[in-house]
Formats: structure tokens, sequence, C-alpha cells
């Protein structure tokens, strides 16, 4: 299984959530949001604040959906 960007996550996701896969390359996927809110260039640097909420104002909700991710 491969997959860039948003396809790198849900690689990350059926590698880690299922065993069906038995590998998986991702390319560019997101496995840390406060990483990419930190680190992501000036022209998405405002993209989570509508998908999650604004950083750090909404750090909270940022952990609350890596725990979600992980049950």
């Amino acid at each position: 299984m491969r997959g860039a960007s948003a396809g790198g996550y849900l690689t990350l996701s059926a590698l880690t959530f299922r065993e069906f896969f038995q590998a998986g390359a991702s390319h560019y996927g997101i496995g840390d949001l406060e990483a990419l809110m930190r680190e992501t260039h000036k022209f998405e640097s405002r993209y989570l604040d509508r998908l999650i909420g604004e950083y750090p104002a909404q750090k909270a909700l940022y952990h609350e959906r890596l725990a979600d991710q992980l049950h």
C-alpha cells in the first residue's frame, strides 16, 4: 500500500490500525498534527485552523484528535 499527502495518512492509519497490509510507503503523510502546525510553510500555515482550531489556543483539541486516532 502507498499514498501521498492524505493518502500517506491513510497508509499510516491502515498499517497502524489494521492487520491486512504487510508493508506500506507513506509519502508526505501527516503523522503529527502539532509538528505539521509548527513546521508547515506559509502557504498552508492557517489550513489546520479551519479544520481543527487555532493553534496553540486549541492545543487540547489537537491532542484529543491524536488520542482518537490511537483508539
